[in-house]
């Protein structure tokens, strides 16, 4: 009579515990910078600071509505979709913006 062990479970590759830690870390470092910068934004765009207040309101409530959905699809997506996901979603956003435009982008479009 032979005895099967269960398998190990599989360990997560410390490159993904590294980027999931940079990740959880973009929550607290857009947060300090939306305060430290505020007074800043506010005269820059010419915003009262009761509509800045709106506008980060509304940042924040979508987050967390949307947060239980990526939750859910996160479970069912394979992690490697997930990372591709993450870093090919940014790639493309970050080069988005017009040129002349305040926002840093990847590259110039001359």
């Amino acid at each position: 009579m032979t005895h099967s062990t269960p398998a190990a479970p599989r360990r997560a590759p410390g490159i993904l515990l590294a980027v999931l830690m940079a990740a959880m870390a973009a929550g607290p470092v857009f947060n300090y910078g939306v305060g430290a910068l505020s007074a800043t934004i506010v005269d820059s765009y010419g915003v009262t600071e009761g509509q800045y207040g709106y506008i980060i309101t509304a940042v924040f409530l979508l987050a967390g509505i949307t947060a239980p959905v990526l939750g859910v699809l996160a479970d069912r997506i394979d992690t490697r979709v997930q990372l591709a996901l993450i870093f090919g979603g940014c790639s493309p956003r970050s080069c988005s913006a017009p040129r002349g435009s305040p926002t840093p982008c990847c590259w110039s479009p001359h």
